[in-house]
């Protein structure tokens, strides 16, 4: 990716191109980058929905649903099974996205999140809208990992990515 010479753009991104850290570290520095921005949106988008009265998860959501699953499923799916199942999906994808914008990371990066942003929005529009940031960063690092092996971009992104739902979980929890 074209980065600029400095700024917050800069030091935002330049940490999740480099992969020359364990992976473990690159996880746990590239989460904090998805989780803030996506929290602030998440929380901004809430209060703005309350506030004009519109309800953020309709009252025939099939995500409801969760709410009466036992804990520990809920947990397993959420921080295990989605991750990996979204990394694995989201491969074929990125490849496809590689091909079509000739291998500018960036678009295909963004091109990506895009699509993941529609999908969620699906169930609730406001979740779509939180997890577009999200998904750049999980696309980000698929594309920064996968010239080291296919192993490693899905590690990595799995792993990016069940930290944030961690804390989506144990929210919902908490919640209910």
């Amino acid at each position: 990716m074209n980065l600029p010479a400095a700024g917050l753009w800069r030091d935002l991104f330049e940490p999740l191109l480099d992969t020359g850290a364990h992976p473990l570290r690159y996880i746990l520095r590239a989460w904090p980058r998805a989780m803030a921005p996506t929290f602030a949106v998440a929380l901004v988008l809430s209060v703005l929905s309350q506030l004009l009265g519109l309800e953020p998860i309709p009252d025939d959501d099939p995500w409801r649903r969760l709410a009466s699953m036992p804990k520990g499923w809920l947990l397993l799916q959420v921080v295990l099974i989605a991750p990996v199942a979204e990394t694995l999906l989201m491969a074929p994808l990125l490849v496809l996205l590689m091909r079509l914008w000739r291998g500018r990371r960036l678009e295909a990066a963004l091109s990506s999140a895009a699509v993941w942003a529609f999908l969620h929005s699906l169930s609730a529009l406001l979740w779509g809208l939180c997890v577009f940031w999200t998904f750049f960063v999980f696309s980000t690092a698929w594309l920064a990992w996968r010239p080291r092996s296919f192993a490693h971009a899905c590690l990595v992104t799995a792993g990016i990515h069940a930290l944030h739902n961690a804390v989506a979980g144990l929210g919902l929890i908490l919640a209910w």
